[in-house]
């Protein structure tokens, strides 16, 4: 096991908390639904906790990766935080000599917690696709028809639509365009609104069954 860059600062962080600010995170993490974001997360526990948001969101990052690694390697909590301890202190990881004990303790305490594993199973169920959408953009254009003589204004012109597409696939983001015209845009514009539809019966089917649907938080 290897302890990824992304994660040193936050497992440096969670070793160093006072023992006031633990106790307020698990707590919060204890009482808190699954969501299927990180920073979702970070966002419902921040005003119980007494930390920057970025920082809790970094921790937020590094539990839900790490239940996940956890998970797929199906390790308990115990095997699994002596093998984060050890490759923790292989990476040379800026934490305390005095504080090992206390951080796979406080590991051992924050992974079990069902918001961090559903959410971690969640996300892992959303994504695991050979192509996820990142975002889009349509630029709209309009083209100029000329008749044989150039020099003359144009005598019509069409409207072109290039939707882009982004997507992630093998751990990078690419894109694709695809031109449309005006009738193209119509029949999107529906096929998308009855996806929509479907998700908001899917959902009362799902509420129905008491079954709780994990859904992204609204962009601010």
């Amino acid at each position: 096991m290897k302890v990824p860059d992304r994660h040193k600062r936050a497992l440096a962080d969670l070793a160093s908390l006072q023992d006031g600010t633990m106790s307020a995170l698990a707590a919060a993490l204890a009482g808190a639904p699954p969501v299927l974001l990180p920073q979702d997360l970070a966002g419902k526990i921040g005003g119980r906790v007494d930390l920057e948001l970025p920082k809790l969101q970094a921790l937020m990052e590094m539990l839900i990766s790490m239940s996940g690694s956890r998970t797929r390697r199906g390790a308990t909590v115990a095997a699994f935080v002596a093998e984060v301890i050890a490759a923790a202190k292989d990476a040379e990881v800026d934490v305390a000599p005095d504080k090992w004990e206390a951080l796979a303790a406080r590991l051992a305490l924050l992974l079990p917690c069902p918001s961090i594993g559903i959410t971690s199973k969640a996300l892992d169920v959303l994504t695991q696709h050979e192509h996820v959408y990142a975002r889009s953009r349509v630029l709209t254009d309009l083209r100029p028809v000329f008749d044989t003589d150039v020099i003359s204004r144009p005598r019509a012109g069409v409207i072109v639509h290039q939707l882009e597409i982004r997507y992630y696939q093998d751990s990078g983001e690419r894109r694709f365009f695809v031109a449309l015209d005006s009738e193209d845009v119509k029949e999107l514009r529906e096929v998308v609104e009855r996806a929509a539809a479907k998700e908001e019966r899917l959902c009362g089917v799902a509420a129905e069954a008491g079954i709780a649907i994990l859904r992204m938080e609204p962009k601010r």
